[in-house]
């Protein structure tokens, strides 16, 4: 192939639309090198064919550049290659042939200006900058009077995913979440929607529900004419006195306004010294009518639908005239029959005695009522008029990084909901004007969510604003904060996950992000601080980069994916149709306890200490059994024991705990303040003794035994009180996560003399521990499963979910 003359021009004529009126001209280039490598790492081969149309008066020709054979073609209505890319920029030029005054427009307002008149000349020119816009995108060049002399639609193309298979998606799952929360606050609230209209759906839209819930409209029209609501009215008319009966105050006031109606009777009634009766008066009439603000509303929804159905017809027709499509007559009969059943329904005698709608209606009929319940919610659906306001709804052309951004914090929740209970949110709100979305950059919104077995609390924020927790340098925002609750902690474990539509196709074999997005992540990590008793604590133990890319078993082998299980940051694939590691990843934080998140968060040097299972204190178990000898100890706060029964360590006795062996419990604790010797006999003085209640269940305490502290204050029964191998404290954390009624099983009835653990029991499951066989064995009515021990130290979280799993089928995770 010959090398490009010097000089050859980077940008290309891309279209070249010739007509009567005039020469349209767009350049730019014609290839996206990213969009050519991200095609070449992908396992998948897309064929991707752009939307092209152009519709003109007295058109003579059209061409349009061809990539793959690099001349311009003449257009036939062909598939082309994507030649009109995000981010890409391509100039406008309109050349008039006649002295037509022409204007260039398009539903962007930056983009009309763009493209404007050189000085003192007839030619129309400018610059379409794209950014991060991707989608279909249409202008049109006007003449005299603002006929419509061309229309061009394009289709511009994301480069860092695919279109079809992600952007569309994208769009679809953005669209469904928002409807789904807002239908399911409906629900919860019994809010119905709103007579306004604050966001009309597309005719596209409006087509494709009107034709699903038609019928069911019919039908609730069907049901309110048969069983309509009704009210009864006051009318008061004018009539003769002999008519009269009871009077109201209204008709009391009218008598008092009008006294030249009172005449001399002789058998009146008696007003000073006069008898008199009226000649006219008001008579109070009661009826019933059917013509109600519910009724009106009804009514309305009538004439809304047919104005859309309306709408919608003539636009259909239109694309006839311009050539847009083919007619289509079964399209056509189902619109007419439409509009001609809804406006027959208006002309019954019910509905021609309704009268107009003249304000905002929302009443328990309308939320309750058989037939009126169906109207409102058929209508709300195919108005959407649920979705009021929202910088997401806003965007004429769908900016696809603030899109994925949003589609990330959305998925994530989404992720979480299969997961966790939702309990409470607020992207979607309710003010006075009705519902809203609250998802915009400029704001936080935040998902709650309890774990439908331990209860732990999650908490998921969009925009994680860092300015209630004043931090001595810069506030961070980061895009989601997923904040994880963990029983027996009074703080939350953080992590971040930010999204960035950039990709990184140069670095590694393998797409990945940015580098310097990932040091933006090590940024946010360490800037989100705490103040804890004047000193700073940081409170986020992870951050993660989510991008655009598919190939997740590729990317496992990513040293940016590598990087989480060593330092606890690093980046993670993120599309609609990859998930499975993000959700992963979410899966094994909810699954894991508090002393392994803490082990896996990156600390000072100095700050990792390994976890003590056992304190450095003991307390000192001494058993009565005799009222006497406990009213004994509880007057004098001193217990003696001989030297001779002393264990060692006893020097470590920080508490006294008494022991009732008749009651088999542990009823009264106290703090040693003081310990002397006197001949064979330590005295231990305490403190004022205080309740601390320890039932037996089946277990007892020899004489004199000790026990770690920390054992004693977290225990309910005296099995609590059990010095547990480091596999034992595993399990036994395990199993009290699951459930509080958890019931531990010795080796031996005296907690002080028990060797081991046998098994765990809570409800109707057991756990067994079989040290000889090196297995555990999880037992239920219709189930047994054997699991190693090794896993207790290899993979706690594991065992935690397998359990969970077996318990309850219903809760499955990935």
């Amino acid at each position: 192939m010959a090398s490009r003359l010097s000089g050859f021009p980077k940008d290309k004529e891309l279209v070249v639309i010739e007509t009567a009126d005039l020469t349209c001209i767009i350049k730019g280039s014609a290839e996206h090198p990213q969009y050519n490598k991200l095609q070449q790492h992908m396992s998948f081969k897309v064929e991707d064919y752009m939307q092209f149309r152009c519709r003109a008066e007295n058109i003579e020709d059209v061409h349009v550049y061809d990539v793959l054979t690099g001349k311009m073609l003449p257009y036939a209505e062909q598939q082309f290659v994507p030649i009109f890319f995000e981010n890409g920029c391509y100039e406008v030029i309109i050349l008039p042939k006649t002295d037509e005054q022409l204007t260039f427009y398009h539903e962007y307002p930056e983009f009309r200006e763009a493209v404007s008149k050189i000085s003192r000349r007839d030619i129309l020119t400018g610059t379409l900058h794209f950014r991060n816009e991707v989608g279909l995108t249409s202008f049109e060049i006007r003449g005299n009077h603002n006929r419509r002399l061309v229309d061009v639609v394009l289709e511009i193309f994301p480069t860092k995913l695919d279109y079809k298979r992600d952007y569309k998606v994208l769009l679809d799952e953005v669209n469904e979440e928002i409807y789904n929360l807002a239908y399911h606050f409906i629900k919860r609230t019994y809010l119905q929607g709103s007579a306004k209209i604050y966001k009309e759906p597309s005719l596209a839209e409006f087509y494709r529900l009107i034709d699903l819930h038609f019928e069911q409209y019919m039908r609730a029209l069907d049901r309110v004419e048969k069983v309509s609501h009704h009210q009864l009215i006051k009318s008061y008319v004018e009539v003769r006195g002999n008519q009269l009966r009871r009077q109201d105050q209204k008709s009391l006031a009218y008598m008092r306004k009008n006294a030249v109606k009172f005449v001399d009777v002789p058998n009146g009634i008696s007003i000073g010294s006069r008898t008199v009766m009226p000649t006219k008066g008001l008579l109070m009439k009661k009826e019933h009518t059917a013509d109600t603000h519910e009724n009106r509303y009804v009514k309305w929804t009538m004439l809304r639908i047919v104005t859309r159905l309306k709408d919608l017809k003539r636009v259909i027709e239109s694309s006839y005239t311009w050539g847009y499509s083919k007619v289509d007559n079964e399209l056509q009969g189902k619109l007419e029959s439409m509009i001609e059943q809804t406006e027959k329904r208006q002309k019954n005698v019910f509905w021609r005695e309704i009268g107009k709608l003249d304000r905002s209606v929302m009443s328990l009929v309308l939320q309750m009522a058989p037939g009126y319940r169906d109207v409102l919610q058929v209508y709300t659906t195919i108005s959407k008029s649920i979705v009021l306001q929202g910088e997401i709804y806003k965007m004429s052309i769908k900016d696809i990084a603030t899109l994925y951004e949003y589609w990330t914090f959305l998925k994530l929740g989404q992720l979480l909901a299969k997961k966790c209970r939702q309990v409470s949110q607020d992207i979607v709100k309710v003010n006075t004007e009705g519902l809203f979305v609250n998802l915009d950059k400029s704001r936080t919104a935040e998902r709650k969510y309890v774990h439908p077995v331990t209860g732990e609390e999650i908490t998921l924020k969009y925009q994680f604003d860092t300015t209630s927790n004043r931090v001595p340098t810069v506030q961070q925002k980061p895009d989601s904060m997923l904040s994880i609750g963990k029983n027996g902690k009074d703080y939350q474990y953080q992590y971040i996950f930010d999204a960035k539509y950039r990709l990184d196709l140069e670095t590694y074999s393998v797409p990945g992000p940015m580098q310097d997005d990932i040091n933006t992540m090590h940024r946010y990590r360490d800037s989100i601080v705490v103040n804890s008793e004047g000193r700073y604590e940081r409170t986020a133990f992870g951050a993660y980069v989510l991008f655009p890319w598919h190939e997740e078993r590729e990317y496992e082998q990513h040293p940016l994916y590598r990087s989480i299980e060593s330092v606890n940051i690093g980046a993670l694939p993120f599309l609609p149709n990859a998930t499975t590691l993000v959700d992963q990843f979410i899966d094994s934080l909810l699954n894991k306890s508090p002393e392994q998140l803490q082990q896996e968060g990156i600390l000072p040097k100095g700050a990792m200490e390994p976890i003590d299972l056992y304190s450095t204190d003991y307390v000192l178990n001494c058993v009565v059994n005799e009222d006497e000898q406990m009213q004994s100890l509880l007057m004098e706060r001193i217990y003696k024991m001989r030297i001779a029964d002393v264990q060692a360590g006893w020097q470590r006795i920080r508490f006294i705990a008494i022991y009732e062996e008749l009651k088999w419990q542990i009823s009264y604790f106290a703090e040693v303040v003081r310990v002397d010797i006197e001949g064979d006999y330590i005295h231990f003085k305490v403190s004022s003794w205080q309740p601390k209640a320890i039932a037996g269940n089946g277990y007892q305490i020899n004489n004199h035994a000790t026990f770690y502290t920390n054992y004693f204050f977290q225990a309910n029964t005296l099995v609590d009180l059990h010095s547990k191998s480091e596999e034992e404290f595993t399990l036994w954390k395990i199993v009290n996560r699951i459930s509080n009624n958890v019931q531990v099983n010795l080796d031996h009835e005296y907690v002080d003399q028990a060797n081991k653990i046998v098994s765990f029991t809570f409800e109707k499951f057991v756990l067994e521990i079989h040290p000889n066989l090196g297995e555990l064995w999880f037992t239920g009515d219709d189930f047994k499963e054997i699991m190693q021990m090794a896993l207790i130290r290899e993979n706690e979280s594991y065992i935690f979910k397998r359990m969970i799993e077996l318990i309850y089928p219903s809760y499955s995770v990935k």
